[in-house]
């Protein structure tokens, strides 16, 4: 995979598409190693901001097409959290014009053992502008959530709108930032901002992050202050 596209698809994927999908990605298997302080993900830690180990395993053909599999531990403040979550997922990537990429990706979350049947589905739609911003909207149609202060709601819609952006510094270093909107309404009657901000290096099949979270008052009145709060993060993610 070159090195465009494993940046675009590690900016703008949802979880499982860590590494796949990219419109410039060379065809055949591939794949990631990730260790991380903290796995967040829309704002939220996943693992109630312990560490996390992740993998991804994917093929992409020449047509534009890929699949793959991701998995991570997590550990939700709900009782009888799971302690496993992975992702298998389906879509088709496209360069539209000299200057943009599209894609649209299906992605099933998956979590073994848990009490309150967290599995959902989601479709994501996203496009690329030379590889430095990047737009993202997801639509789930049967989302299941704990909340810290509303209990849990089952199969209920979720919609994400997201805005990443990235710029090439020097010796390897890039300064990356994004924002999203998550709406959950359909679950809770609430919805949330959250933003991130930090570097990037990159050495051959290496990647550094330093990242920076924040999230808005609301996300910590839904799932609470250890999974919704603002902090640093640092990931290393091996490519192969």
């Amino acid at each position: 995979m070159s090195a465009r596209g494993r940046f675009a698809a590690v900016i703008i994927g949802a979880a499982g598409l860590a590494v796949a999908g990219s419109a410039s990605a060379d065809p055949g298997f591939g794949g990631s190693v990730v260790v991380t302080t903290d796995y967040v993900f829309r704002g939220l830690s996943q693992t109630q901001n312990d560490g996390a180990i992740q993998a991804d395993l994917h093929y992409q053909w020449l047509a534009g097409w890929f699949a793959g599999a991701w998995a991570s531990n997590v550990r939700f403040e709900a009782p009888d959290s799971p302690n496993r979550e992975y992702n298998l997922y389906l879509g088709y990537a496209r360069q539209l014009t000299a200057d943009w990429s599209g894609r649209v990706a299906v992605v099933h979350y998956g979590y073994p053992g848990d009490a309150i049947d967290y599995d959902y589905d989601e479709l994501a739609v996203s496009t690329d502008y030379q590889n430095r911003l990047f737009l993202t909207v997801a639509w789930s149609p049967n989302v299941s959530r704990y909340s810290y202060n509303y209990g849990a709601a089952h199969h209920r819609a979720e919609i994400s709108y997201e805005i990443n952006g990235r710029q090439p510094l020097k010796y390897g270093v890039s300064a990356a930032a994004g924002g999203g909107y998550y709406d959950l309404t359909d679950l809770f009657g609430r919805s949330y901002w959250a933003a991130n901000g930090g570097l990037v290096y990159g050495y051959r099949d290496f990647q550094l992050d330093v990242t920076y979270y924040w999230v808005s008052g609301e996300a910590r009145d839904i799932f609470g202050p250890t999974a919704a709060r603002d902090h640093w993060v640092a990931t290393l993610l091996w490519r192969f």
